[in-house]
């Protein structure tokens, strides 16, 4: 079963399903737009079956991964523009 964890960056506190074995070769799985963690959920326990661990991040701006700080800009676009 996975369960939910974190780990801060600079930036962002990212959320992630972790799961499978401690000592399972590890794999991460990445979802696109606009699927999130969630996406994996059927062939996760394939893999950890398979005696892989499984890391399926939240990127930014989906599910529960956030912004450390309201001061963090969230798109570098407008200061781009700006300049």
């Amino acid at each position: 079963m996975n369960s939910v964890s974190h780990c801060d960056t600079p930036l962002l506190r990212v959320a992630y399903l972790d799961g499978g074995p401690q000592d399972g070769a590890p794999v991460i799985l990445l979802h696109g737009w606009p699927d999130d963690a969630t996406t994996y959920a059927r062939i996760s326990p394939v893999l950890h079956e398979a005696g892989f661990r499984t890391f399926s991040p939240w990127l930014r701006g989906f599910g529960p991964t956030s912004f450390l700080s309201k001061e963090i800009m969230r798109s570098g676009e407008i200061a781009a523009m700006a300049q």
